[in-house]
């Protein structure tokens, strides 16, 4: 067997309180609103907020000061739980369906 060694672990501490420095969409299915969202990413160039509404089944894109842009995927995705972005491509990955788009 193995010799068990401890190793110290340094934990990051991190502020118990935050403050919020945009707030986005609302509790709605209107364009612009969210209704459950699930994941996010932010796209370095732009800055522009990607948001994947699990219970719309859509990603919302908003600008960095939270003005709502466009929409993504509406019809197209199952229940999107996360959302990446690459250079110019967007992809969701949605547990409605098991796929990523």
């Amino acid at each position: 067997g193995g010799e068990i060694v401890d190793v110290p672990v340094n934990v990051p501490r991190y502020p118990t309180c935050y403050t919020s420095i945009v707030v986005i969409g609302k509790e709605e299915d209107a364009p612009g609103e969210l209704y459950c969202p699930f994941g996010i990413a932010i796209q370095e160039d732009t800055h522009q907020i990607f948001v994947v509404d699990w219970l719309n089944n859509r990603a919302v894109i908003f600008s960095e000061t939270g003005e709502f842009l466009y929409q993504l995927g509406v019809g197209q995705l199952s229940r999107p739980s996360s959302i990446a972005i690459h250079g110019d491509s967007v992809y969701v990955s949605c547990t409605g369906d098991a796929t990523v788009s």
